[in-house]
C-alpha cells in the first residue's frame, strides 16, 4: 500500500527535513568549485590590472636593433 500523501499545499515537514548524504556533498563540492573558479578570475584577470605599473610615455618614436642585439632610440629626424 503507498504511503499516505500529505493535502495539497502542506509540506510533509519530516521528508522536506531529511537531506541525504548526497545532495550535502554535491552542494559542498558546487560550493568549493564555484568559489574556486571566483578566485581563479580574480587571480589571473582582476590583479594584473592592478599591478601592472603605469608607463609614462615615452619619447623617443623609433627603435632601432643594433648589431649588438641591443635596441637604441633613434631621434626623430626629418627627411
Amino acid at each position: 500500500m503507498p504511503a499516505a500523501k500529505p493535502p495539497y499545499g502542506v509540506p510533509n515537514v519530516t521528508v522536506a527535513n531529511q537531506r541525504s548524504e548526497d545532495e550535502t556533498r554535491i552542494v559542498v563540492a558546487l560550493l568549493i568549485l564555484v568559489t574556486a573558479l571566483a578566485a581563479a578570475t580574480i587571480g589571473f584577470v582582476a590583479v594584473p590590472m592592478i599591478d601592472e605599473p603605469h608607463r609614462a610615455p615615452q619619447d623617443c618614436q623609433m627603435f632601432v636593433l643594433t648589431r649588438s642585439g641591443v635596441t637604441k632610440c633613434v631621434a626623430e629626424t626629418t627627411p
